[in-house]
């Protein structure tokens, strides 16, 4: 292990020499999902392997810096230890000179990946460790194949309730093993219909859903979208702007932080909209693209003296009224 006393910047420094290094030796071995990380890693050269085994001890220190212990209790690198070495082989094989810098792309792989952990150990504490039978599962597995071939969002109640109706499925199954299986909960947020197919004010970003892997989502499309949103915005009242502004910001970073678009690209599709220019949404954005815990929608609120069930409310009434623009349109 390095010396635990190196600054963050010579870790940063380093771990970039690291990542140029592998992508100059241009591996690309065969791997498959169903390898251990013992048998990808075998797939490389000896000289891949001992840069990927220094590039490893790196990351810890860095994961150290960027999650300190407090109270006597183990840091989140410490309670993550195999994921993270998992997050490291990722980033090392999967990086890109044109994905922007590898420590941007780094460190907000580990924030989602160890959020996306927490919130499984969550829910295993919720359910008490209760396993799902293979049948249950195997709902679960039926329905997300179903919602990736027809373009729809497993989250959203409705579409939970339709499959289950025409299929003949227990909803509370299907939940249940959504939950516990694949950290998927349903949502009942409200939702407009064009064409059929159900949409969120957001769905443009999050229809194809992709189990373990981040959504892909178009350029070009959630540009337009966002300036769907912005155009709104720019009609809603003077004195609910600031309070609607965060808000707006906030969901946005939560859709966009779902799929493979880099926080270079992110924070350039925001920078000219008028929403994520006011003061309080800079507020927001600098907690995203921080080092540390992204706000929550609750803490937003609560800078407006507002709780969880105003934020919502307040988000509905502005998707409403986007679905009433959208359907003028059409």
């Amino acid at each position: 292990m390095k010396n635990p006393k190196k600054s963050r910047i010579e870790i940063e420094k380093r771990l970039r020499e690291i990542a140029s290094e592998l992508l100059s030796l241009n591996e690309r071995p065969t791997i498959t999902k169903k390898m251990t990380l013992e048998e990808k890693l075998s797939s490389y050269s000896t000289d891949w392997r001992n840069l990927y085994t220094e590039g490893c001890a790196e990351i810890c220190l860095y994961a150290e810096k960027l999650y300190p212990a407090h109270s006597g209790e183990p840091s989140r690198a410490a309670r993550h230890g195999v994921l993270l070495m998992k997050i490291a082989h990722y980033c090392f094989k999967n990086f890109q000179p044109e994905s922007g810098d590898f420590i941007n792309y780094l460190s907000h792989t580990i924030k989602t990946e160890f959020t996306r952990a927490e919130r499984k150990e969550s829910l295993d504490e919720m359910y008490g460790g209760i396993k799902n039978s293979a049948s249950t599962v195997r709902i679960a597995r039926e329905f997300l194949d179903w919602s990736e071939q027809n373009g729809k969002n497993p989250k959203i109640q409705n579409v939970q309730k339709w499959y289950c109706t025409c299929f003949g499925v227990s909803i509370e199954k299907l939940q249940k093993a959504l939950k516990t299986e694949f950290e998927i909960s349903n949502t009942d947020e409200v939702y407009f219909s064009t064409n059929d197919k159900q949409l969120s004010l957001f769905d443009t970003l999050d229809s194809n859903y992709s189990d373990g892997e981040k959504h892909v989502a178009d350029e070009d499309e959630v540009e337009k979208y966002l300036s769907e949103i912005d155009a709104r915005f720019c009609y809603c009242q003077e004195r609910t702007k600031a309070y609607l502004a965060a808000l707006l910001t906030h969901r946005v970073f939560t859709e966009l932080e779902n799929t493979k678009i880099e926080k270079d690209k992110i924070a350039e599709l925001l920078r000219n909209l008028s929403f994520a220019c006011e003061l309080e949404s800079k507020r927001v954005a600098e907690s995203f693209f921080g080092a540390g815990e992204f706000f929550t929608q609750e803490q937003v609120a609560a800078w407006f003296g507002r709780d969880k069930t105003d934020a919502s409310r307040t988000l509905k009434n502005f998707e409403k009224k986007l679905a009433e623009k959208v359907s003028t349109m059409s």
